[in-house]
C-alpha cells in the first residue's frame, strides 16, 4: 500500500472570488427631467437619492418593429425586404421615499414628478434616461411621460414616507443615442476644378479638395443603425457639396469669412441654422436629399467647396439595446 507523504512546501491556499467585484452590475440609471434634474434610480448614487427602481424595468431590450417581406406564387418561401422600429415604450416601476417628515415627503414627491410633466412644446419638452454600463459607456433615451388616470393611493403615503408607482413613457425616436462622433474640420486644398475646372467662362471653379483635406475627409459611426449627420460649413464659400459617395447635396450659398451655416440632417429634426441658431435658408439646395452615415468604421465623406471656407462634420451613434 502507497504511504501518502506530506509535501515539503505547502499548498497555496484556494483563492477567494470576489463575485461582488466582478459582477457588480450597471453603474447607473439616471433620469433627467424636462426641467434639467436629475434623479439617480439605480447604481451607487440612488442609495441617497430617494426614488429607486423595482423588478420588471420595460424598454431596455429590442424595441417592437414591423418587417416587410414579398413573395411570389412560384417561389417558395420570401424575400426579405427590411424594417422599420416602431416607437419604443418604456416602463419604470418607481419607489420615491423620504423617511424625515410628512412635509419632506410631499416636497420631494412634487419635484420629482414635475420632472415628469407631459411635454408641451416649445414650453416643456421631453426628459430622458440614461443607462450607463460596466465599462463606462453611456446611452440616452429621449422620453415622453405619459400618464394615465387611473392610480389610486391606498393609503395616505405621506404617513408611511413612500409611495410606489408605475410610470410610463414613449420615445418616439426609439434608438439609444450614444457617444458624439467629431469627424473633424476640412479645408480646401489643391486647385483642381470641379468637373475639371470647366465653367464656360460663367462663374468660380468649383474646387475639390487634395488629398490631404477634402479628400481624406471620412467618419467613424460606431453605433448599430444609419446616423444621421450635422454638418458645419464655413465661409468663405459660395457653394458646397456634402453627403456620402452616391448620395451627394449641392448647398448654394454666399457666406463670408466668420460666418457658418450648420446643418441638422436628422429628418426628424432637420434644420438649417447661421451659428447663432437663427434659421438661414440656402439660395439653392439640390442633388439627392441629405443621407446618413451607414454603421463602421472610417466611413468616406464627400466634402466639395467653391471658395476657402471649410467644413466640419459630426454624428450621435444610435443603438437598438441600452448596452
Amino acid at each position: 500500500m502507497p504511504v501518502l507523504v506530506a509535501p515539503s512546501t505547502p499548498l497555496p491556499p484556494i483563492p477567494q472570488v470576489d463575485i461582488m467585484s466582478r459582477f457588480p452590475g450597471l453603474s447607473g440609471i439616471r433620469w433627467t427631467g424636462w426641467d434639467g434634474s436629475v434623479w439617480e434610480l439605480y447604481g451607487p448614487g440612488a442609495l441617497n437619492s430617494g426614488v429607486v427602481l423595482g423588478r420588471r424595468l420595460r424598454g431596455l431590450h429590442f424595441a417592437d418593429m414591423d418587417e416587410w417581406s414579398q413573395e411570389s406564387p412560384a417561389v417558395d418561401g420570401a424575400s426579405y425586404l427590411g424594417y422599420r422600429v416602431k416607437p419604443r415604450e418604456v416602463f419604470l416601476n418607481l419607489r420615491v421615499y423620504r423617511h424625515t417628515s410628512s412635509a419632506e415627503w410631499v416636497e420631494y414627491d412634487r419635484a420629482f414628478w414635475r420632472s415628469m410633466l407631459p411635454a408641451s412644446p416649445p414650453f416643456r419638452g421631453p426628459g430622458s434616461l440614461t443607462v450607463t454600463a460596466p465599462d463606462g459607456q453611456a446611452r440616452t433615451l429621449e422620453l415622453y411621460p405619459s400618464h394615465r388616470g387611473d392610480y389610486e393611493y391606498e393609503i395616505d403615503p405621506s404617513v408611511r414616507g413612500w409611495a410606489g408607482y408605475g410610470q410610463y413613457l414613449t420615445a418616439y425616436r426609439p434608438f439609444w443615442q450614444g457617444e458624439k462622433i467629431r469627424g473633424g474640420v476640412f479645408t480646401t486644398g489643391g486647385t483642381s476644378g470641379f468637373f475639371g475646372g470647366q465653367t464656360g467662362g460663367k462663374g468660380t471653379p468649383f474646387v475639390i479638395g487634395s488629398s490631404a483635406t477634402f479628400g481624406s475627409a471620412q467618419i467613424d459611426n460606431p453605433g448599430d443603425e444609419p446616423a444621421w449627420p450635422v454638418w458645419t460649413l464655413r465661409g468663405p464659400f459660395t457653394a458646397a457639396r456634402i453627403g456620402v459617395p452616391g448620395q451627394l447635396s449641392d448647398i448654394t450659398v454666399a457666406l463670408a469669412a466668420g460666418e457658418e451655416l450648420i446643418i441638422n440632417t436628422d429628418p426628424l429634426a432637420q434644420t438649417v441654422t447661421d451659428q447663432y441658431g437663427v434659421p438661414r435658408i440656402p439660395t439653392r439646395i439640390a442633388g439627392a436629399p441629405f443621407a446618413p452615415v451607414p454603421p463602421g468604421r472610417a466611413i468616406p465623406l464627400v466634402m466639395e467647396m467653391t471658395g476657402n471656407g471649410s467644413i466640419g462634420v459630426e454624428l450621435t451613434a444610435l443603438y437598438q439595446r441600452a448596452w
